[in-house]
């Protein structure tokens, strides 16, 4: 059996909550004036310095909205119950907003949801047989960079599954809590 269930599965697993945890990172949507001025070609997806800020947006969506979101630690969180944006973000997005593109000072926020990571303690995947539970894979960990790894994916956890070996193996392998890559490729 392969669970993977993305940020459901330390509650699915919870002997995984060490190792990784279910974060919500805050996606919000505003309603621009002029939302043409937002068109794909002239305002592109953007990243703004991501291994330090974190910020990253969208072209106008078909709705009409401009979505933006931050890729940071996240915000710890039980996916069957917690749900809610925290009020004290608003200011922080709003703040960006204002000051990375002052053309859309005042524009409302139109909506806002948390977006689901499962976060692993070192950022890596999760992808092995779970010990002392025999017929148990785990494909996990995302950390929010699945959804760029989706192509390749499915055939690292088949391979894994099936017992062929890759060049991700070593480091997708269980491992321990602060047990660096060149031990988990050891016990290989």
């Amino acid at each position: 059996m392969i669970v993977a269930a993305g940020a459901w599965t330390p509650t699915l697993l919870p002997w995984m909550r060490d190792a990784v945890k279910c974060v919500g990172q805050p996606v919000y949507y505003f309603q621009p004036d002029n939302p043409e001025l937002y068109l794909p070609d002239r305002f592109p997806p953007w990243a703004a310095d991501i291994a330090n800020t974190g910020w990253y947006g969208f072209p106008v969506q078909p709705d009409g909205t401009l979505k933006i979101a931050n890729h940071g630690a996240g915000i710890p969180v039980d996916p069957k119950n917690d749900t809610a944006v925290p009020a004290e973000t608003d200011e922080l997005f709003v703040g960006f907003l204002e000051k990375t593109f002052p053309q859309l000072t005042g524009t409302r926020i139109k909506s806002r949801r948390l977006c689901f990571y499962c976060d692993s303690f070192d950022g890596d995947f999760w992808i092995d047989w779970v010990p002392d539970f025999e017929g148990l894979l785990v494909a996990t960990g995302g950390s929010g960079h699945g959804f760029k790894f989706a192509p390749m994916m499915g055939s690292l956890i088949a391979d894994r599954f099936e017992g062929k070996a890759n060049e991700w193996e070593s480091r997708f392998r269980w491992r321990g809590i602060g047990e660096g890559r060149a031990e988990a490729a050891r016990k290989k």
